[in-house]
């Protein structure tokens, strides 16, 4: 924690944003410490999304040293991030008093201003969470402070502009924009150097995922980006290889939708009596199998957990196109056609 005798709060949210002011901050050196998330996601339990990342970063850490690792795990040179030191966590200055915070698996950001530190943290839905958990005290503080679309937080010479668009990752899951500094944080949407976590980062609207890509090249003129995980910093570039791979499978979605035919896949399976649920699971490798083999040529090696995770990846994105309206037509505005 960072040692400071007078402290006060000021919570923002728009519905996953938490800024926690403190006053009377004099410099950043040895008095800070670890700083403890403020996030239920992370504190409460180690779920699978937590225990992989904790696997990729000590992977990562040892890449250099371990042979065994090498010959299992390829990463590709813009996966890399830098190296975390023994004390289990980096801090970098990004610029202009904005700093960086990872420890290789999680990352965030924090301001320093002539008034006090603003930490930013991602925990969404607080008030439901609150309302059913058995312990409301594992649960961050309500906030005191939230809105519906945007909002400038200013204090003193320093600004952050908060704007929400609509689910994308998750309810309520903004983007966070430093103007002085060029630095927009948008958690578990855009992941530099590697795929996105399974399943299109388990989002919730995946055609605001897609969205989301967009909205973050086209509305902020940024030249950093914390991506809220993995094991760096990520930059304008990275957004726009992502967006690429998104429009990838996107078309390989697609194809893989037409090109499948589920009454061939039911005629293969045969049988006297129907299972529907058997056909459908061929049917569904089917449709995997065709998108992933379009798309792994190019991206194994272009970023990390590609082999991993491409399947999950086609899945939502295959699946997404079935039942989704908004998908289906954007799967239907795709192309066939593969550099």
């Amino acid at each position: 924690m960072i040692s400071i005798q007078k402290t006060k709060k000021l919570w923002m949210i728009g519905t996953v944003l938490v800024i926690l002011f403190v006053s009377s901050f004099s410099t950043i050196n040895n008095s800070i410490q670890p700083i403890k998330a403020v996030t239920a996601e992370v504190e409460n339990n180690e779920d699978e999304e937590t225990a992989y990342l904790k696997f990729a970063s000590q992977a990562i850490k040892q890449s250099d040293n371990s042979s065994a690792i090498n010959a299992t795990i390829q990463l590709p040179e813009a996966a890399k991030g830098p190296p975390i030191p023994a004390k289990g966590y980096l801090v970098q200055q990004i610029g202009d008093g904005l700093y960086w915070l990872t420890d290789g698996a999680y990352q965030t950001m924090f301001m320093v201003t002539a008034k006090g530190v603003v930490a930013v943290d991602a925990p969404a839905e607080l008030q439901r969470a609150k309302s059913v958990a058995k312990n409301a005290s594992m649960v961050p503080p309500i906030p005191t402070v939230t809105f519906i679309k945007n909002h400038t937080l200013q204090i003193g010479n320093q600004s952050l502009k908060l704007d929400y668009y609509g689910v994308n990752h998750s309810p309520g899951n903004i983007f966070i924009y430093a103007p002085k500094q060029k630095v927009l944080m948008l958690v578990d949407v855009i992941f530099p150097g590697w795929v996105p976590f399974p399943y299109l980062a388990i989002a919730k609207d995946t055609a605001g995922f897609i969205k989301a890509h967009d909205i973050a090249l086209n509305n902020y003129d940024f030249d950093t980006l914390v991506g809220g995980h993995l094991t760096r910093l990520g930059t304008r570039n990275d957004a726009i290889v992502q967006r690429e791979f998104v429009s990838d499978l996107e078309k390989a979605a697609a194809q893989a939708n037409q090109q499948v035919s589920f009454g061939e896949i039911a005629k293969q399976v045969g049988g006297g009596q129907p299972n529907p649920w058997l056909i459908f699971s061929k049917y569904i490798d089917a449709v995997g199998e065709n998108c992933v083999n379009s798309m792994l040529p190019k991206w194994e090696n272009r970023l990390g957990g590609a082999q991993q995770f491409m399947s999950t990846h086609c899945f939502t994105m295959a699946q997404s196109g079935r039942i989704d309206p908004t998908v289906q037509a954007l799967l239907q505005n795709s192309t066939f056609v593969y550099k």
